[in-house]
């Protein structure tokens, strides 16, 4: 699933892209054109979607269902910076840093975390202006 746009490029792994597809559409309504990006495998990444986001759109948000830490964000910073690209913006959504004893369902956990649609998009939002 891949969907274009000139304004930011959102790079998701795993089945939250149904949550970040649903974030882009939010975003039409602001005149934010996103790109979505569906990131299939961290190894090996698909570096060619991650230079085409840096240089045809403002910035790239990483969207992950796991820490931040070690994860898409990481892969996708590491080889920023070990060939000297620099994204206009960068963000990454995903878990904190932190031990969490909260349970429940996934659409709940989503929301708590701030992985839903409606989270993602105002994180966005917000990040843009």
């Amino acid at each position: 699933v891949n969907i274009d746009g000139k304004d930011i490029t959102l790079i998701a792994a795993g089945g939250i892209i149904r949550e970040v597809i649903a974030a882009s559409k939010a975003l039409l309504k602001h005149n934010i054109s996103a790109r979505v990006v569906s990131m299939h495998t961290l190894k090996p990444l698909d570096e060619n979607e991650i230079q085409n986001a840096i240089n045809e759109t403002g910035g790239i948000v990483t969207i992950e269902e796991n820490s931040i830490i070690g994860g898409l964000a990481g892969a996708v910073s590491e080889y920023c910076l070990e060939n000297s690209l620099f994204p206009k913006k960068f963000r990454r959504i995903g878990i904190s840093d932190q031990f969490s004893s909260i349970v429940g369902t996934q659409d709940y956990l989503r929301k708590i975390n701030r992985l839903d649609s409606l989270s993602i998009y105002k994180q966005v939002l917000e990040m843009l202006n």
